[in-house]
């Protein structure tokens, strides 16, 4: 009952933290820059921590930032068919692998 309980709590939590991002990326495709500084500081550790399970500790800094560069320059095509969060993971691993691709081809570590 006390896992119950807890899973229950969570969810608006979750829901309001969803609505936030969603509000900023809104802001931010109206070229808001106070908002996408606010996304950034909202989102950068869970970027961050999926960016370094992907590339480790050398490259994890170069890589999160051609995150937000490719957020930034996309931001206008998010429609908001899966949350921001899903959104943000997703070029966050799409620009890892492209990292470890391009390591793989040029032999640069």
């Amino acid at each position: 009952e006390a896992a119950m309980a807890s899973d229950q709590e969570e969810e608006p939590v979750r829901f309001v933290r969803s609505n936030r991002l969603a509000s900023l990326v809104a802001k931010c495709q109206k070229r808001d820059t106070s908002a996408q500084r606010d996304l950034v500081l909202e989102t950068q550790e869970m970027v961050y921590r999926t960016v370094y399970r992907l590339v480790g500790r050398n490259d994890v800094d170069d890589v999160t930032q051609q995150v937000y560069l490719q957020v930034f320059r996309h931001i206008d095509q998010f429609k908001g068919l899966s949350t921001v969060a899903t959104w943000l993971c997703r070029i966050a691993i799409n620009e890892s692998l492209q990292h470890i691709r391009l390591i793989q081809v040029t032999g640069k570590c």
